[in-house]
């Protein structure tokens, strides 16, 4: 791998902590009418995200030791992107909070093991 796509593939992955959370603030509002649900849950899901991510630092750490960096970074990858699916499907603010669940959880094991 040359080393642009390293770079590459490590700003991309340090972009999703962030991106997972601003990218959807502007929509809350739709968000809740497309679930029925209020606006209150839909926000408590950014402080959700961000508690869970602060947790999973101290959990991570040895994991990343023990099972190595590259594992960790694929396998947050790919529960972020189910995730994000589930997020994008969601029928009910309550799979929408899971799914905002399983993407910190994701957060937080990839960025310990890729960064």
């Amino acid at each position: 791998m040359t080393i642009q796509r390293f770079v590459l593939l490590l700003f991309m992955l340090v972009l999703l902590g962030p991106l997972a959370i601003d990218l959807y603030l502007p929509v809350i509002p739709a968000i809740s009418q497309g679930l029925n649900s209020d606006k209150a849950t839909i926000q408590s899901t950014i402080s959700l995200f961000i508690i869970i991510m602060g947790w999973g630092q101290l959990v991570a750490g040895p994991l990343v030791d023990r099972i190595g960096r590259r594992p960790m970074a694929l396998v947050g990858t790919v529960i972020y992107i189910v995730g994000a699916i589930t997020a994008a499907l969601a029928t009910s603010g309550t799979v929408f909070i899971a799914s905002r669940v399983l993407q910190s959880v994701a957060v937080w094991l990839y960025r310990r093991g890729g960064v």
